[in-house]
């Protein structure tokens, strides 16, 4: 996996800048490509365990799942307050680990 295309729900490509509002989650899709440009489809072969973080920690949380590939993240900060969040892959199969970001993320 080389890259990563981050959607929410509407369709809407955040990989660049992820909205968040206070009291509101949003789901994030991950969408996993190759170094060709190919998306890679399901994981179902090799899964993989998925794990956000953020910076700040204080910034928000997310709920993963692994096998769909999607987070579902909650603002915990005030409104306006910028960070980032990084995706981290993890696959147990041939123990490597792949991180992509950071990437930004303002409470509006």
């Amino acid at each position: 996996m080389a890259s990563v295309q981050l959607v929410d729900s509407n369709g809407v490509d955040v990989t660049r800048h992820l909205a968040l509002y206070p009291h509101y989650s949003t789901l994030v899709h991950i969408h996993l490509f190759e170094t060709n440009g190919q998306e890679v489809g399901r994981l179902t072969d090799a899964p993989v365990q998925l794990g956000v973080t953020f910076a700040p920690s204080s910034l928000a949380t997310a709920q993963t799942d692994s096998a769909l590939l999607w987070a579902l993240v909650t603002p915990t900060a005030a409104s306006n307050t910028p960070g980032t969040w990084t995706i981290h892959l993890f696959s147990p199969a041939t123990m490597t680990n792949k991180v992509f970001g950071p990437f930004d993320i303002l409470i509006h």
